[in-house]
């Protein structure tokens, strides 16, 4: 009996990775994994898992004996395709870029946005106004908040100059390494509020 796992219907591709919640089976290089991957974003894929010990039957029906398998279903396909890739990351992303056209980094990137980006910064000043055009041009293929943060670094870098991007990465490092201080800031606060 084929199962059909709950992909909304205006998502053209899912994956599927089968894991546990017991302890001994939460290897490290898959929470690495999960939060490198940042393909994510892509609006037309899904990447979800599905918990065994949670959703026995379902792996019953899907005929899932091992833990930690991973299934391609594409939106012409509800049965599902084994993955048996490489469990690394560029393995994981190139194998999504292959299989839904998309075509992204490991960190998140758009591949073509990533070339022009270093061409941008290597290039003169006249030069990067023409490459500004383009990258413009192919942020169009985006989401709005990706879209907004390309456009926005871009201009930076034309008036701040060259050390714009290693600035704010700087900056946003410094920012992300409060975040457990802001958390326990904010639990703290709810207890008077």
């Amino acid at each position: 009996m084929a199962i059909t796992i709950p992909i909304p219907p205006w998502i053209d591709f899912g994956m599927l990775r089968v894991t546990s919640v017991t302890p001994l089976m939460a290897h490290k290089h898959h929470k690495q994994m999960e939060k490198q991957l940042l393909i994510k974003n892509e609006k037309d894929v899904v990447i979800s898992n599905l918990d065994v010990d949670n959703y026995k039957d379902l792996s019953e029906k899907m005929k899932i004996i091992s833990v930690d398998v991973r299934m391609f279903f594409p939106k012409n396909n509800k049965d599902g395709e084994d993955y048996e890739d490489g469990r690394d990351i560029d393995s994981f992303v190139t194998f999504i870029n292959e299989k839904c056209g998309t075509s992204r980094y490991a960190k998140g990137q758009l591949t073509s946005i990533v070339s022009l980006s270093k061409e941008f910064m290597t290039t003169g000043s006249d030069e990067k106004k023409a490459l500004y055009a383009k990258i413009e041009e192919e942020v169009g293929k985006v989401t709005d908040m990706e879209r907004h943060i390309y456009v926005k670094d871009v201009k930076s870098s034309l008036s701040k100059g060259c050390d714009y991007a290693n600035n704010e990465i700087q900056r946003l490092e410094h920012i992300l390494s409060k975040a457990d201080e802001f958390t326990l800031k904010k639990n703290i606060l709810s207890a008077f509020a």
